[in-house]
């Protein structure tokens, strides 16, 4: 998983960023039918 391997060389703030986005798409994971799953 790329995002592990860069965690530590981002800023606080990507960092921040990269949750951010992780927990958006486990919300949409939640939210929506496996099969209308949309690849990022």
């Amino acid at each position: 998983m790329q995002e592990i391997k860069d965690w530590w060389n981002c800023s606080n703030s990507d960092k921040r960023l990269i949750i951010r986005r992780a927990q958006t798409r486990q919300q949409r994971r939640l939210n929506r039918p496996l099969d209308e799953e949309e690849a990022d």
